[in-house]
């Protein structure tokens, strides 16, 4: 269940904002990737989808590997890891609300890509992991987003009601 947040009605200003993240892998390389994939793709404890629908604030999350490599006869093996997102709202309170509600997720994930000491565990350090974020969330050349002064409250409850005249 979504709970209300100060960004629940739409505005006449943009309301999503993007996070972009580009993370290098933890040697060893392939076993981090293992791993990640694991930790992504389980559905114990309902899986990372159901951690993010209680942040309440996400658009859409994506997690991707990049720049594969490849050694002499062997599969190609990705070195860094894309998570792509659009939240509602300020920096700083989604941060806090990705700790209070998706930081075990996030401690796990920290353990198989490079970061500075002080970030982990992030419930405890939630001022140096939004720090870490920021410095790792490139400027987009561009951002599009077809509802740009909707946030995801909104949008639940726009979809809730067409659901009722289907």
């Amino acid at each position: 269940m979504i709970e209300e947040s100060t960004t629940d009605t739409p505005t006449a200003a943009p309301v999503q904002s993007p996070l972009d993240l580009i993370l290098t892998l933890k040697e060893p390389v392939r076993k981090s990737a293992a791993e990640i994939r694991v930790l992504l793709t389980a559905d114990s404890k309902g899986g990372a989808s159901r951690a993010l629908d209680k942040v309440g604030t996400v658009h859409f999350a994506r997690f991707f590997f990049l720049d594969y490599e490849r050694e002499q006869d062997s599969e190609p093996y990705p070195t860094k890891l894309a998570v792509v997102t659009a939240y509602d709202g300020d920096f700083q309170a989604y941060v806090q609300d990705f700790v209070n509600n998706i930081g075990d997720l996030f401690d796990l994930l920290l353990n198989f890509v490079e970061h500075p000491a002080g970030v982990v565990p992030v419930q405890k350090n939630a001022q140096a992991f939004g720090q870490w974020l920021l410095v790792h969330n490139p400027e987009p050349l561009l951002f599009y987003s077809a509802y740009p002064t909707l946030p995801v409250v909104q949008i639940l409850r726009n979809s809730q009601g067409l659901m009722q005249y289907q």
